[in-house]
């Protein structure tokens, strides 16, 4: 799955976003604020999709 560089710190079941770990794991959460970082939080990469200007471009149109 394509992501974006930056390594961000992630709050597991903090929210309904979803990142990708170095491993490939996919986790739940959101970004942690900067007051929040920690190194005891998990290091994730959030999916190029979420950021895409042009991610309309690729989206499958559902079949009815």
């Amino acid at each position: 799955m394509p992501v974006d560089p930056e390594a961000i710190f992630v709050i597991e079941g903090g929210g309904n976003d979803h990142f990708v770990t170095d491993e490939g794991a996919v986790i739940a959460g959101r970004v942690a604020h900067p007051k929040e970082e920690s190194p005891d939080l998990p290091v994730a990469f959030v999916p190029h999709w979420k950021t895409c200007p042009n991610a309309g471009d690729f989206r499958h149109k559902r079949r009815a």
